[in-house]
C-alpha cells in the first residue's frame, strides 16, 4: 500500500480470494444483514447486502446517508483480504443494498479520497 500507484494487485491473486469468499456465501454481515454477492471490475470491488426484512418506514430511514455513515464508522470492523486488496488499487469500494425481497435498494460509494483519509 506505501507503494501508491507504483504497484497493483495481481488479478489471479484478487480472483483466487473471490472464488474462496464467494464460496462461503451467503453469510452473516453488518449485524442481521447478510453478504449475498461480492463482485471486481477495474475500477471497483462492490459488495451486494441483502438487508433484514424491514418495516417501510425503517428502510426509509435507512437511506443513502445513514447506511454511508454506518459503513464509514464501521470501516475497520468490515476489512477482509478484498478490501485489502481494493486499497492497494485504488478502486472505489461499493456497497450495493438490497431488501429482503431482493429490490435495489440504495448504492454507497467509497471512493480512495475518502477511505485514504479514514
Amino acid at each position: 500500500m506505501n507503494a501508491g500507484v507504483n504497484f497493483k494487485c495481481d488479478n489471479n491473486v484478487y480472483q483466487d480470494f473471490l472464488e474462496y469468499y464467494r464460496a462461503a456465501l451467503p453469510f452473516e454481515y453488518m449485524g442481521s444483514a447478510s453478504l449475498i454477492d461480492i463482485h471486481h471490475s477495474s475500477t471497483a470491488l462492490s459488495y451486494y447486502v441483502q438487508l433484514p426484512k424491514l418495516s417501510a418506514l425503517d428502510l426509509v430511514y435507512m437511506d443513502n446517508e445513514y447506511l454511508k455513515n454506518y459503513v464509514i464508522e464501521e470501516w475497520e470492523g468490515l476489512d477482509d483480504n478484498l478490501k485489502t486488496l481494493a486499497k492497494i488499487n485504488q478502486e472505489n469500494i461499493v456497497y450495493r443494498f438490497y431488501t429482503a425481497e431482493g429490490d435495489e435498494h440504495c448504492v454507497v460509494i467509497i471512493s480512495p479520497e475518502e477511505y485514504n483519509d479514514l
